[in-house]
């Protein structure tokens, strides 16, 4: 009986960890063993030699069948991953970060829906965040399930967990990743619900996200309001924010792009904890 081909999609750059690096390739070896896996690394940009080496060494151990893919600079992760997904031969794509870990039943959940469901074209799942190891902190992020529910919810946050879900490769001849730092994934949901695509959510958790308590650092300051501006003009043009809603969604974020540190993790926390009840 042939075995039916899953890809797992992942971009690494200068900055990853290599221990956790590690663990996220480990974590796709759990996947059923009635798949036929790929395993498609982006190195984007040149890497430590420890990167290098995990990844290496992963491409000589792993049964699965690994396409290790070099751009010489750095190109950020849209670019790379819209390279990367070229590279996919699976039947179904499945994302995963460099850090983070995956839930081997996603794979069968995530197969099971879209044979089922031939009308989406994207499925994600629930995260469940941690500090170092898997369950320390308990913290969930929902999404919306129903496709009604995400589009509306589209309109000022992102309805998906990017880590999560499991695209059909035929979803890349409609759309693809665009250059558009950290907004990548809730610009390509934007532009995949603007062509018609229909996404949807399961209740069901698929990664352990590895956060670290670093939330503050990264959620704050006038670098990250900039890509925040830059992704509300890029809504602007494609349709998906009238200017009233871009004043909006842009208000709602300078509140916060500049209050402490320690004040945005509590309030992440509080907003995590009380979306996952």
């Amino acid at each position: 009986m042939n075995r039916r081909c899953i890809t797992f999609l992942m971009s690494c750059y200068i900055k990853d960890d290599p221990v956790a690096l590690k663990e996220a390739l480990s974590s796709i070896n759990e996947s059923n063993e009635k798949y036929k896996v790929q395993v498609v690394i982006v190195l984007d940009g040149p890497v430590e030699l420890n990167i290098r080496n995990v990844v290496e060494y992963y491409g000589e151990q792993s049964p699965n069948d690994i396409v290790i893919s070099e751009l010489p600079i750095n190109r950020g992760l849209g670019i790379a991953l819209r390279h990367g997904a070229s590279l996919c031969t699976g039947e179904y794509i499945f994302r995963l970060d460099s850090d983070d870990i995956s839930i081997p039943t996603r794979v069968d959940s995530s197969v099971f829906f879209l044979d089922y469901n031939p009308d989406v074209s994207v499925v994600g799942g629930v995260i469940e965040e941690f500090n170092f190891t898997p369950k320390d902190c308990l913290r969930l992020r929902k999404v919306p399930n129903d496709f009604e529910s995400i589009r509306k919810f589209a309109k000022f946050r992102n309805p998906m967990n990017h880590v999560s879900v499991c695209f059909r490769k035929n979803f890349f001849d409609t759309v693809t990743y665009e250059h558009m730092p950290l907004y990548e994934d809730y610009f390509l949901w934007i532009n995949a619900l603007n062509k018609g695509l229909v996404l949807r959510n399961l209740n069901d958790t698929f990664v352990y996200v590895r956060v670290a308590d670093g939330i503050g650092d990264r959620r704050s300051g006038l670098s990250y309001f900039k890509k925040d501006i830059n992704f509300v003009i890029s809504s602007i043009k494609v349709g998906h924010l009238s200017y009233v809603q871009a004043f909006r969604y842009l208000l709602a974020r300078v509140l916060v792009r500049f209050l402490p540190n320690n004040i945005i993790t509590k309030l992440y926390k509080i907003f995590l904890r009380s979306n996952s009840e």
